[in-house]
């Protein structure tokens, strides 16, 4: 809320949210996120933050995620680097990143993914995904899934952990999204963490 609306609104657009990646898959959805009119004042600053009112998809996120790893750019993610013909022709060539649009200036993504992100694992809620060999830094999500209708039953909840590795130069950003997790809790930082 302390940012301002507008400027949350712009942010959380420049992101990537409420537009389709251009991954090229088939059937890829925008998500949801209303237009700027329709937010409201009272509650929109506080439940836009914590994921109400907002629906993202896992392609979304990783791209998203990832402008901490590229220096603050996002880039349009790819399914398939390139394509060669049986006698070696390249086809498709897709192994040269296409940004989209600057999101955050570079220290300031250096510095996030550092400090805040790293900490979620080094002491936050990530602390499962924690290894060894590399630094992991990442954010833990922990959704209620809508009861719609206003049925009386157990709440049921998606587990999410997004992270990348390691933090001091990222080449890999994992995120793993349990739906209705049944053992060891309903928590990102319990169920999807130790998965990354």
């Amino acid at each position: 809320g302390r940012c301002g609306m507008a400027r949350l609104h712009r942010y959380v657009r420049s992101f990537g949210y409420g537009d389709i990646t251009g991954v090229g898959l088939p059937g890829e959805h925008t998500g949801l996120v209303q237009e700027f009119s329709k937010w409201n004042p009272l509650f929109s600053p506080q439940s836009i933050p914590i994921g109400q009112e907002i629906a993202v998809t896992p392609i979304q996120i990783v791209a998203a995620f990832s402008v901490f790893c590229n220096g603050g750019i996002l880039f349009r993610p790819r399914i398939v680097r390139g394509v060669i013909s049986a006698d070696g022709e390249t086809l498709v060539d897709n192994s040269r990143p296409i940004a989209v649009r600057r999101v955050l200036d570079e220290r300031t993504a250096e510095q996030f993914r550092k400090e805040a992100l790293v900490e979620t694992v080094t002491a936050g809620t990530g602390k499962s995904a924690r290894l060894d060999e590399y630094q992991v830094f990442g954010k833990t999500g922990t959704a209620q899934i809508s009861r719609g209708g206003g049925h009386a039953y157990e709440p049921k909840y998606v587990a999410s952990f997004v992270g990348g590795a390691p933090s001091d130069h990222p080449r890999v950003v994992v995120l793993v999204s349990i739906y209705k997790p049944s053992k060891e809790g309903y928590y990102g930082g319990t169920v999807a963490a130790p998965a990354v």
